[in-house]
């Protein structure tokens, strides 16, 4: 048996910030932080930096195979 992955990084890397978080909830639950992000509620600005690195993670995740 041979497996081929492929990932399309110009579409990865075109996601939305939203997309990020969606596509990795269909993967994991994610954070009450970032369900609350999918679901549009407001987010306390002293909790947008820790949105943002959680984004930026699961961006990295999703675009790399070997993690």
């Amino acid at each position: 048996m041979h497996l081929v992955l492929y990932i399309d990084l110009d579409t990865v890397n075109s996601w939305s910030d939203r997309e990020v978080v969606e596509q990795w909830h269909k993967l994991f639950n994610g954070t009450a932080l970032t369900q609350k992000f999918v679901k549009g509620e407001v987010i306390e600005e002293c909790m947008v930096a820790q949105l943002k690195q959680l984004i930026a993670t699961y961006h990295s995740r999703l675009s790399d195979i070997s993690c």
